[in-house]
């Protein structure tokens, strides 16, 4: 299999308006035709959800911190090459040498954030390995903060 199974989705959006509408019908909606959910968690940067759907758990992330106009400048804004793909309604776009990455479980980041450290363990926790030279490009990263907590998207 190509791509790993995920039941984590996370949801941007182009504006604050947008991003009320949908809330208001996720909630509305969402409790008549399956069920239950649960806000696991509300931050500044995003609502999460915990539900249970086709006999599996998801987590839904709905991302208010920052807007986005395409699913390219979405995906963009990643760091990680193996994370860029998504679904803009119509089509799946990938960034990057996301396929290849994928395939080959290599972990390579084309920009680092200040969470980039601690997503390196996590995606080798998920059985990637970092390319060539990536350990020692995030060490001399001045973006990296060693004392982050998860506080935006990146994490």
């Amino acid at each position: 299999m190509l791509f790993r199974s995920s039941t984590d989705i996370d949801v941007y959006f182009r504006s604050w308006d947008e991003y009320c509408r949908f809330v208001y019908m996720f909630e509305r909606d969402y409790v008549f035709s399956r069920g239950h959910y649960r806000i696991s968690s509300d931050t500044e940067n995003a609502v999460s959800y915990e539900t249970h759907f086709n006999n599996k758990d998801w987590n839904v992330q709905l991302i208010k911190k920052r807007f986005y106009r395409t699913i390219e400048e979405v995906l963009d804004d990643f760091d990680i090459t193996v994370c860029k793909i998504g679904y803009d309604g119509n089509r799946v776009v990938t960034r990057s040498t996301f396929i290849d990455d994928e395939a080959t479980k290599t972990l390579r980041f084309d920009a680092h954030n200040p969470m980039s450290h601690k997503r390196l363990v996590k995606y080798m926790a998920y059985g990637y390995e970092p390319a060539p030279g990536e350990i020692a490009r995030l060490c001399q990263s001045a973006n990296i903060d060693w004392d982050a907590k998860r506080t935006d998207h990146y994490a």
